[in-house]
């Protein structure tokens, strides 16, 4: 199954459940298969986009993850806060988030502390 067929089944599923409930054992298990291979992919998008991330941006986000702020990671590291903001946004970036928060779940889930 692709990506593509997967989210279609998945956004089709999600619109007929509000008009049945799947009691019959086979749409229970196209709709459970389905959303498993949404997950899947997910993670290993994630896994890869983690992959391109340079020893500097993962040992960044390692420290955003620990709490801390970008001038203390800056300290930490001897470089500006604004080049750790830098590093910040490529992770962003290259993670496809928006917050700090989404890239610190990210990274956990796959598997960088």
């Amino acid at each position: 199954m692709t990506k593509n067929s997967c989210v279609s089944l998945t956004e089709s599923t999600r619109d007929k459940t509000q008009t049945f409930w799947p009691d019959e054992p086979i749409q229970v298990s196209i709709i459970s298969d389905a959303l498993a291979l949404a997950t899947q992919w997910t993670q290993d998008q994630a896994q890869h986009s983690l992959e391109k991330l340079t020893p500097r941006e993962e040992q960044v986000l390692k420290m955003v993850g620990d709490g801390y702020s970008s001038t203390q990671i800056g300290l930490k590291l001897g470089i500006a806060g604004q080049t750790v903001n830098t590093h910040v946004k490529n992770i962003f970036r290259k993670l496809k988030v928006r917050t700090r928060a989404q890239a610190i779940f990210t990274a956990y889930e796959c598997g960088l502390h």
